[in-house]
């Protein structure tokens, strides 16, 4: 391996094995006595399924989607600075953190090394999840998903829907109910979660 930790490489048989997302370069060379000189090969490493992030406020879960997608946090944010902790009667960041539009631009609402997704990924992430199944869906449809918000005078939503924040716009976001993701929206005035998606 030259640069990228995405992958490992054995030294006995040269066979290299995706061990993350990422781009690598590796360097092979001929040693058969053909006079063949070495070359750099670029490799992009795709990185599916489960995993987990730490935060300083706890770990996360997260999915690696396929189709460059990325990896997506399926629990909410419970970092950086929060406008409300709980959802009424509901225990402290039993589902997340809720975030004004203002506080979730801050980049600490997310570990180190993801980010607010931005409208894009959404959007595309949002075309997957619809036809999707299994647990690639029911991370935004179901259970922990379904936060609620706060209007800055109700709590609704509990066990109905979710909402998340958005980077691209003053208020925008994306949200879900129990059998379908939407988006995206536009109202810079409540209180939603955060779910944030690796960097590259």
């Amino acid at each position: 391996i030259v640069e990228g930790g995405a992958a490992s490489i054995n030294p006995t048989t040269g066979l290299v094995t995706g061990i993350g997302g990422g781009l690598v370069k590796v360097q092979a060379s001929a040693t058969d006595g053909s006079g063949v000189q070495s070359n750099i090969y670029s490799i992009t490493v795709s990185q599916t399924g489960k995993t987990t992030v730490t935060g300083g406020n706890g770990t996360y879960n997260v999915l690696c989607y396929p189709n460059n997608l990325g990896c997506w946090m399926i629990d909410n944010s419970k970092e950086g600075t929060a406008s409300y902790t709980q959802y009424s009667g509901k225990g402290v960041g039993e589902r997340g953190y809720y975030y004004s539009w203002t506080q979730a631009q801050v980049a600490n609402v997310c570990p180190t090394g993801y980010h607010l997704p931005n409208q894009t990924e959404w959007t595309n992430l949002q075309s997957y999840v619809n036809s999707a199944s299994g647990e690639e869906k029911t991370s935004w449809t179901s259970g922990s998903a379904l936060t609620g918000r706060y209007s800055g005078v109700n709590w609704h939503g509990w066990d109905s829907y979710g909402d998340w924040w958005s980077s691209s716009a003053t208020g925008q976001h994306f949200n879900a109910d129990t059998s379908t993701m939407r988006g995206p929206n536009t109202d810079s005035g409540y209180y939603l979660s955060v779910r944030c998606v690796k960097s590259n």
